[in-house]
């Protein structure tokens, strides 16, 4: 929560007096947080998630307050001396440039990058985002080897704890987020990111347009209204687990570092995919596009069909009808491949029908090919639809927690490293998307 015009400090004293208490609170909260997720190691259940999460939540109220007094007094912030440059924008989704209502050729360009710059004009010490290496950080944190690593060094020293627990400085987890979203397929199909800052947030939409008609001469105008109402972004912790061993970290290359951070961003971009897809909305997973209310579902057979062209055309129709321009499609590659040898009777490739020019097709394994349609068991789906009518919300925070548990990897020289990143999915427009169910392996 933040505070309101009534309750800011008068002065420029009695607001450093008050970022002092803020920022002893928020460092309360931290603890508090930390000593939870401690307690519970690499396992958590369902109910101990729920508590995290309002812990939190305790955070981001108070983060938000100090912010408050800040936008009041900028005096009160600590200086800074050089721009944060954040890296390139994926081609593949150019709206994402354009997210925040469009910036220069010559402003950063990752969605988070630009977010934390704008918000707070946040740099970091001297060093382009570009450079940090999430690798070297973490042989950093693990083996204490900083060499080649200065950036990694004074970024991870911020918000330590000696439980293992780091978050990535704001400016820099921005960058590794983006990297993230850069090899997510969802991102790729379209999907909006906007940046939460704070763990829920609303997003208004227009649930009806305005209705014209044709009026004759001195008749009034008949007055539509538009509906307005609004969808609530609430975030989700997704996290990964991966078991390192100290050999591996100790010698680490600079290769080696790019691949652990591949590694890390290859997972956390999957599973992102899979909820942004197929999320059942059960706490704490996200609810995803196939489970979202609204969407136009196509049944193809009580019993599923075998892939055709057909199926992809009357999903993408759906849409059209809806009065939206589909730009994807997104399938199994299982389907894929049977569509791209599909042959007449005569032996000749079915080509892909000109209805689908300008839809593009991608293929990822987070569309699942295990659903029961009446007597089949590996059935799959398929996904159309104008994507840029699915919001993704990212808190601009990134996390990473070094588990050395003596009675599980002491003994092979190893540690587990848990990475996080919060999020949530909603839907601008669920009749955007049309979901073709039912699709067999052949």
């Amino acid at each position: 929560m933040s505070i309101t015009s009534t309750e800011l400090p008068a002065t420029l004293d009695g607001a450093r007096i008050k970022l002092s208490e803020l920022r002893g609170r928020n460092d309360e909260a931290l603890d508090k947080l930390r000593d939870f997720i401690d307690s519970r190691g690499d396992t958590m259940t369902k109910a101990d998630t729920e508590i995290a999460d309002r812990l939190e939540r305790r955070v981001d109220d108070v983060q938000s307050e100090i912010k408050s007094v800040q936008d009041r007094w900028p005096e009160t912030r600590e200086p800074s001396n050089i721009a944060v440059r954040q890296a390139a924008l994926p081609a593949v989704n150019p709206r994402l440039h354009d997210l925040l209502g469009g910036v220069s050729d010559d402003a950063p360009k990752g969605v988070l990058g630009e977010f934390i710059q704008q918000r707070d004009g946040l740099e970091f010490d001297g060093a382009p985002a570009s450079d940090f290496s999430l690798g070297k950080a973490i042989r950093g944190v693990t083996t204490g080897n900083w060499n080649d690593a200065d950036l990694e060094l004074r970024a991870m020293s911020i918000g330590t704890d000696t439980a293992g627990g780091h978050a990535v400085p704001t400016p820099l987890a921005g960058e590794v987020i983006d990297r993230v979203s850069a090899r997510a397929v969802a991102l790729q199909a379209g999907v909006r990111v906007v940046p939460m800052d704070a763990a829920t947030q609303k997003f208004p939409r227009i649930s009806s347009g305005v209705t014209g008609g044709w009026k004759a001469e001195n008749d009034a105008v008949t007055v539509s209204d538009p509906a307005l109402d609004s969808v609530t972004l609430t975030a989700r912790t997704l996290a990964v687990a991966t078991k390192l061993s100290y050999e591996l970290l100790e010698d680490l290359s600079e290769a080696g570092a790019a691949a652990i951070e591949n590694a890390i961003t290859d997972s956390i971009a999957k599973q992102l995919d899979s909820a942004i897809f197929n999320g059942s909305g059960t706490a704490p997973e996200i609810r995803g596009i196939r489970n979202q209310s609204g969407i136009t579902e196509r049944t193809n057979g009580t019993n599923g069909a075998s892939p055709s062209w057909s199926i992809l055309n009357d999903a993408v129709a759906q849409v059209r009808q809806a009065g939206f321009n589909p730009n994807a499609v997104v399938l199994h590659p299982r389907t894929s491949a049977v569509l791209g040898n599909l042959t007449d009777t005569t032996g000749q490739w079915i080509a892909r029908p000109a209805y689908l020019d300008g839809v593009q097709t991608l293929d990822t394994t987070s569309v699942p090919t295990n659903i029961t349609t009446g007597s089949s068991s590996n059935t799959s789906i398929a996904i159309a639809g104008q994507f840029d009518q699915a919001i993704l919300g990212v808190r601009p925070s990134f996390g990473i927690r070094v588990v050395q548990d003596a009675s599980r990897y002491a003994d092979s020289l190893s540690v587990l490293l848990v990475a996080y990143l919060r999020a949530d999915v909603v839907l601008a427009q669920p009749t955007a998307f049309a979901v073709a169910k039912g699709i067999k392996a052949s």
